[in-house]
């Protein structure tokens, strides 16, 4: 099957000489186009049939996982839920809070009296570590992008 479908179109690449006014080449067109549209149909249709059964054999692996994991993934949402309404959140309603946001972060890291005021105040132990966190979110990214806990996989 898979060599019809390159026979097929590889064709159109092929270069013949041209014929003008001649209903066989027409009909060798129509032959040849009919005969691409049955073979993109057979291979969608086995690609169909691959996926599926992909599907259901993840499906079968998770089966025992299904009610668990959306079970936790429900407490979970709702546990967010109690956390945002506590806490009074609610997300930007304009790009001028999320640059006036952004504005006073590089203001206050430039200026030197208010880490002077973060040293006194002890408040400097709270964003020491905010900045392990998002550090330790950083990495824990990078972890998870290369698929490797130390270093990349070369082969």
């Amino acid at each position: 099957m898979l060599t019809t479908i390159r026979q097929s179109l590889r064709q159109p690449l092929q270069r013949t000489a041209r014929r003008f006014a001649s209903s066989s080449s027409s009909e060798k067109a129509s032959e040849a186009a009919a005969k691409a549209g049955k073979a993109a149909q057979d291979a969608a249709g086995k690609a169909a049939q691959l996926a599926s059964g992909v599907t259901d054999r993840i499906a079968n692996a998770f089966a025992s996982y299904r009610g668990p994991l959306i079970y936790n993934t429900r407490v979970l949402g709702h546990v967010f839920k109690q956390v945002y309404k506590a806490e009074k959140l609610a997300p930007p309603s304009s790009f001028a809070e999320i640059q006036s946001a952004y504005q006073t972060l590089f203001n206050r890291a430039k200026d030197i009296s208010y880490w002077r005021n973060l040293y006194s105040t002890g408040e400097w132990k709270k964003v020491a570590i905010g900045g392990l966190e998002v550090y330790g979110i950083f990495k824990l990214g990078e972890i998870i992008g290369r698929r490797s806990l130390i270093g990349y996989k070369v082969e």
